[in-house]
């Protein structure tokens, strides 16, 4: 009984015995996920939207935009917000869930939901944004483009954002005006630890 105690105090996860097969795997995660965290405003991505205690960090934090912008407008925003402040990225279909459910878990947001994320159409290709300072990512595979996307890249329909089609409740990437469509848009910075100090 007594021990069931003690382990209540420990934080979610990290109640560890001496009996654990992986003892020292544990303590070694658990101590890389004290090293990484978000500057504040900013939310951990992890691998589990909402689940905190089964969930681990990743290296990345995440901030919904406040109020909404066109794609250029919000590129700048996101580097303003906090240094290396960029569009975030959706390499992963875990991650392009992750940001879905952001915004579904905002009392600001409503449906049909729709908001700017970092890839744009540029030297001929899809790419993401990244910190300044840094190449661009081209995108990789086939991507989640919405039915009938990407349309022919015109002039001005070079920037994307996610976007939610019929009554489901999912979205897909659009390929749309740069400089004239205002949406909401989710800000991506790396997570701070040892490396990467924060204020």
């Amino acid at each position: 009984m007594m021990i069931r105690k003690i382990g209540d105090l420990a934080t979610p996860g990290n109640a560890f015995t001496n009996t654990d097969l992986n003892l020292v795997g544990e303590i070694v995660n658990a101590l890389c996920a004290a090293n990484c965290f978000c500057p504040d405003l900013w939310r951990q991505l992890t691998s589990e939207f909402g689940n905190t205690a089964a969930a681990y960090k990743l290296g990345s934090c995440l901030r919904l935009s406040e109020i909404p912008a066109m794609w250029t407008s919000a590129k700048f925003a996101c580097r303003n917000m906090h240094r290396s402040g960029f569009l975030a990225t959706e390499f992963t279909q875990e991650k392009h869930t992750y940001l879905l459910e952001m915004m579904k878990h905002d009392a600001v947001q409503s449906e049909p939901y729709a908001y700017h994320i970092g890839l744009s159409y540029v030297n001929g290709a899809y790419n993401w944004e990244q910190p300044v300072g840094y190449q661009l990512e081209p995108l990789q595979g086939k991507g989640f483009w919405n039915p009938g996307y990407p349309t022919t890249t015109s002039s001005s329909n070079k920037c994307v954002l996610n976007s939610q089609q019929g009554t489901e409740l999912k979205t897909g990437w659009q390929n749309v005006d740069c400089f004239s469509v205002s949406k909401n848009y989710v800000c991506e910075v790396e997570a701070c630890d040892t490396d990467n100090y924060c204020e």
